[in-house]
């Protein structure tokens, strides 16, 4: 009874081994290159495309009782195209809203008032 528990174990512990995480470098060494120089956290795997980043400039939300629905917008010359949706919990929007007027409040601290922003409902 003894031996079959040991190989249990052993078998256990080999699992293990190959069911380790892989870190960015194993996957896509060039893109944790790029991380680095970007400020991408450690660890956290990002497409070149989604590097370059997407301009918006307008903003929609919408939410139901178990998800907000943010819908970011490209409007040029009248045409209005929308180039990213992304769908969270209230919990994990409420963190994003106490993170992003940490931001603004250092952004205003070291570069002054942010003016020409309006508020909508």
């Amino acid at each position: 009874m003894a031996k079959k528990r040991k190989k249990a174990a052993k078998k256990k512990v080999a699992k293990k081994k190959v069911l380790r995480k892989k870190s960015t470098s194993d996957i896509a060494p060039e893109l944790s290159i790029q991380n680095k120089t970007l400020g991408v956290p450690r660890g956290l795997i990002a497409k070149e495309i989604v590097l370059a980043g997407t301009y918006f400039n307008v903003a929609y939300v919408h939410y139901t009782q178990r998800e907000f629905i943010l819908d970011f917008v490209s409007s040029v010359a009248g045409t209005d195209v929308l180039v990213c949706r992304s769908i969270t919990s209230p919990q994990h929007i409420k963190a994003l809203y106490k993170v992003l007027g940490g931001q603004i409040e250092k952004y205003e601290e070291a570069n002054g008032e942010i003016k020409g922003a309006s508020k909508t409902t």
